[in-house]
């Protein structure tokens, strides 16, 4: 089961609802323990976190358009006012009243797909960005559990057969080389790899640029094992429509 496609559009479409395990596995079909297994598999974070932020992500434009605090925590289902705003001051960095207070817009994160001319896809999010440092502390092994592979023969990707490529280390590992950008907290951190394999330590500088915040990937697949590696913009509009139909308003070809 590598496709949560139902199941994100389900969270769209009840966001405002408890969503537990159990009401969500019964939807899939599966057991709350292979559900939650899968999924922390699949996207590195467990299925009730998933919901949870995204909860959070829409609790924002309620509070933008001057909402109480305990009205936006009841909305969206939270256990108490106090559960809701530690919530959302672990995720946000700030408090609800700080947000009601100097947040003046926001819009749920963006997604931009760049076609660059090397024949590399670029993938650019406008979101947080991937949280890797802590009290100036760089935590390297973040994207080591997210995108670390090994390198794939073209022999072992013929033997493979159908593969889940919501996992981003095989995804990793078929490129023939991938470089991760993230914007955060005033640093741009940054990784290159080559068919899976870490090229360097993590590096980490001021952010000078005019980015605020967020993550890229750039990827080109690796030309030793698949014969045509170009990318369609058809293609890519086609797959998205296919399987993620609820996030296309927020993906962008360019």
């Amino acid at each position: 089961m590598d496709d949560f496609k139902p199941l994100f559009e389900y969270v769209e479409k009840n966001i405002e609802s408890k969503l537990g395990l159990k009401e969500l596995a019964d939807f899939m079909g599966y057991s709350p323990y292979y559900i939650s297994r899968k999924f922390m598999d699949l996207y590195g974070i467990p299925i009730t976190a998933y919901v949870r932020i995204r909860k959070l992500q829409y609790s924002i434009k309620d509070l933008l358009v001057d909402m109480k605090v305990i009205d936006v925590a009841m909305k969206y289902s939270f256990e108490s006012h106090e559960g809701f705003s530690r919530s959302f001051k672990s995720l946000f960095g700030s408090s609800p009243k700080d947000i009601k207070k100097y947040l003046q817009k926001y819009d749920i994160p963006d997604v931009e797909l760049c076609l660059l001319s090397d024949n590399c896809l670029k993938i650019f999010d406008d979101g947080r960005g991937i949280k890797l440092d802590d009290d100036g502390v760089v935590h390297e092994e973040v994207l080591q559990n997210l995108f670390s592979g090994k390198p794939i023969t073209k022999l072992e990707y013929a033997q493979m057969g159908d593969l889940p490529f919501d996992d981003l280390r095989l995804v990793n590992s078929l490129c023939e080389k991938l470089t991760i950008t993230v914007w955060r907290n005033g640093k741009i951190y940054e990784q290159d790899y080559i068919r899976g394999v870490p090229q360097h330590s993590l590096t980490s500088k001021t952010n000078d640029s005019a980015i605020p915040h967020g993550t890229q990937i750039v990827l080109k697949p690796d030309t030793s094992i698949f014969e045509d590696t170009m990318f369609s913009r058809e293609k890519l509009k086609e797959w998205i429509s296919e399987n993620y139909s609820d996030l296309m308003d927020k993906v962008r070809i360019n």
